[in-house]
């Protein structure tokens, strides 16, 4: 297991790729540019962390075909998870993105905790077409402050199975919408 820890805040306009098991720790520093997590080994998982406080990822986070996790820190860009990518959120939070907090169009999303929060879209979206599939599975944590808690997409009829949300334990989605409309889930028609 390899742990690249930041030393100061780093500024980067092109994207880095990283695969295999290795730990980022954010240390309360800012990374600023995206991340894309390719494949590698089929166990391997690149974690992020922040062993101090306040340290995040300016960018955003892409889980293309590979697993991911976040322990604590936060990720200001998004997450996309596609190409039967696999992102787990055990702590920290998704804040601020101008889209979506998380975007699953091919892959699986498990929460047990943090938070997702403050996105001008939706928390989380599942919007798998054709044939892929996306599942958002949340045990914990909480989803709030976003312009919609959970947009679910309408499956077609050619993908019955394609997009699918499961609540287990004791998750908290609240206070998503407008001053004047709540909208904590929806479920979102594509035909």
């Amino acid at each position: 297991l390899v742990t690249l820890k930041l030393l100061k805040d780093v500024n980067t306009a092109k994207a880095i790729s990283v695969s295999g098991n290795k730990t980022l720790d954010l240390n309360g520093h800012s990374f600023t540019g995206n991340v894309n997590v390719t494949p590698s080994d089929p166990d391997a998982c690149f974690t992020i962390k922040d062993s101090s406080n306040g340290g995040s990822i300016e960018g955003a986070l892409t889980v293309s075909g590979a697993k991911a996790a976040m322990e604590s820190g936060s990720i200001k860009g998004g997450v996309q998870i596609q190409n039967a990518g696999e992102f787990t959120l055990n702590g920290g939070t998704i804040v601020g993105c101008a889209l979506n907090g998380a975007d699953i169009k091919n892959g699986t999303f498990t929460m047990y905790g943090g938070t997702i929060k403050g996105n001008t879209g939706a928390g989380v979206a599942l919007s798998a077409e054709n044939s892929d599939h996306a599942t958002f599975t949340m045990s914990g944590g909480e989803i709030t402050g976003n312009t919609i808690g959970v947009l679910v997409s309408e499956n077609d009829s050619s993908n019955p199975g394609g997009n699918v949300f499961k609540l287990k334990g004791s998750p908290r989605i609240l206070g998503n919408g407008s001053k004047d409309v709540a909208c904590n889930v929806k479920l979102e028609g594509t035909s």
